[in-house]
């Protein structure tokens, strides 16, 4: 039997969220308010829901979301918009008992001197236990689970937004979908949400497709999938709307399923 080894990166907004044995209970996006020369604190709830106990790793990460590549998650090194020097925990590991819940806490301190706008790093969440999974081909694949939690920090208040529609696709695949990729020209990050309103050749809207929500940083981008799977073949005329929670962005697009 073959056996692979793989790592996955949990990035979600729902909470509680579990995988393996360990859920985090409390969310996975903490956003925190700042002044210059302000403090804040949070907290990241964890629990062990085996019948064993295990130990878990925690350490911070830089998210860089550049338009056009890879969503990169790196150790700190001069990334403009990094919490690094800002965050601060003073644990980097618990062996968590069997059904154990833990609460541990991170403190956030803005310099005198910063600019306004979002700031941001991951708090990771690693389990040092694999959990082992049989494919129906017969590989087993072992695999560690890291909970990425967003940390933002926004400094003073956002008084525009600057969304824009960077990319739109449509991949030739077996299932069609619509690629669209959102870039952030504010200082501040947002939560945006895309839906497409799809009309026939009357002007009848005849269907509404909605995707995740997703966060946006600023000068940064996030690709969203919208699925056309409940279109039958044809041409329609639609209008892709981004939606932020305060404003709508509206874009007209056109389709060929």
């Amino acid at each position: 039997m073959k056996k692979y080894f793989v790592i996955l990166i949990l990035l979600l907004l729902s909470a509680p969220l579990s995988f393996g044995s360990i859920v985090i209970k409390n969310g996975l996006t903490h956003v925190h308010s700042l002044t210059k020369g302000g403090e804040d604190t949070g907290k990241i709830i964890v629990k062990n829901e085996s019948d064993k106990a295990t130990k878990i790793l925690i350490y911070k990460l830089d998210l860089i979301a550049e338009c056009g590549q890879k969503i990169a998650y790196t150790p700190h090194e001069d990334f403009k918009y990094s919490l690094e020097d800002w965050l601060s925990m003073t644990i980097e590991e618990k062996v968590l008992e069997a059904n154990e819940e833990f609460t541990f806490f991170y403190q956030l301190n803005a310099p005198e001197n910063a600019e306004n706008g979002s700031y941001w790093s991951m708090i990771m969440v690693e389990g040092t236990d694999p959990y082992t999974e049989l494919q129906p081909n017969g590989v087993s694949v072992n695999s560690i689970i890291r909970y990425g939690i967003q940390v933002v920090a926004d400094l003073g208040t956002k008084e525009i937004s600057s969304l824009m529609i960077a990319d739109i696709q449509m991949p030739e695949t077996e299932v069609p979908s619509l690629e669209v990729q959102v870039r952030n020209e504010g200082e501040y990050s947002e939560k945006v949400r895309l839906y497409l309103e799809v009309y026939n050749n009357e002007g009848e809207q005849i269907a509404t497709i909605k995707g995740l929500s997703r966060r946006v940083y600023p000068r940064m981008c996030s690709d969203f999938t919208l699925p056309l799977e409940t279109l039958e073949e044809g041409s329609y005329e639609a209008v892709l709307v981004m939606d932020n929670g305060k404003d709508l962005f509206a874009s007209n697009v056109s389709l060929d399923i």
